[in-house]
């Protein structure tokens, strides 16, 4: 499975995990429950890729401002919509706006990985080698502070995960294994199952369905298939697009004008 299709399953589970959370008063419960289980499958899959992206950009500075323009977006888009719907359609209640989306968390990840893996100051001397160190310790610091602080969707597993994932990935370049490995994919496999059982114990019991996601995980094996620009960016724009739509829909069949 090429990334380019591990993409496509997971904007396809995004979205239909974003239908039932958007439109919970007109289907019913166990159509709700099906589609959220099945919107599980996304995060991880989207983490994975935003390890495998770290890797594999030819430019992590586009691939940082691609997100950030994108989770900007994004929330600006939620709180244009949550302002229509206090304004006009009060009746209907979604919380979608009291955390911040998916992507700054993908976004504060991947910074996680840079201060972890790559220099900030390039020098050979010991006092900037190690103001270095203090300089990307500080930065790790901050974005611990800022998910203390700060609420995201999914929390603080989406860097724990990243991060995660980014470590084996760093044991797969040392001992030099293809994507077929066995030993790369027990590990990998393990770890993420660990870590996403642990989501369900802590953020909710739905996340336990998140396993299902390592299935496709395994699965990939390290190609991107034919480059498609628009594959490259259409989840950037895709993402903020599906909750104007959503949202607006939602709320008109739901809410009653005012």
């Amino acid at each position: 499975m090429t990334s380019n299709k591990l993409k496509i399953i997971a904007i396809i589970s995004m979205l239909i995990d974003h239908f039932a959370y958007y439109f919970y008063n007109n289907i019913s419960i166990e159509v709700y429950t099906v589609c959220r289980v099945i919107g599980r499958v996304a995060m991880p899959i989207f983490v994975y890729l935003l390890v495998q992206g770290y890797f594999n950009t030819k430019s992590l500075r586009k691939y940082k401002i691609r997100l950030f323009v994108a989770a900007i977006i994004t929330q600006i888009t939620i709180m244009i919509m949550k302002h229509i719907n206090d304004s006009y359609y009060s009746t209907y209640v979604i919380g979608v706006y009291e955390f911040f989306n998916i992507l700054f968390s993908l976004l504060l990840s991947l910074i996680l990985i840079c201060l972890i893996d790559r220099k900030i100051i390039y020098a050979n001397t010991f006092f900037v080698s190690v103001l270095d160190k203090l300089i990307r310790l500080a930065g790790m610091i901050l974005i611990v502070i800022i998910y203390i602080k700060i609420p995201f969707d999914y929390d603080y597993f989406v860097p724990i995960l990243a991060v995660t994932v980014y470590i084996v990935e760093k044991i797969r370049e040392f001992y030099n294994w293809d994507f077929k490995n066995f030993y790369y994919k027990i590990i990998l496999g393990v770890v993420m199952f660990i870590l996403l059982i642990l989501s369900g114990i802590i953020l909710s019991e739905l996340n336990f369905f998140a396993i299902f996601s390592i299935i496709f995980i395994l699965l990939y094996n390290g190609k991107l298939e034919k480059k498609s620009k628009i594959l490259k960016y259409v989840f950037y724009y895709f993402f903020p697009f599906q909750h104007i739509v959503f949202y607006f829909l939602a709320m008109v069949l739901q809410g009653k004008l005012v």
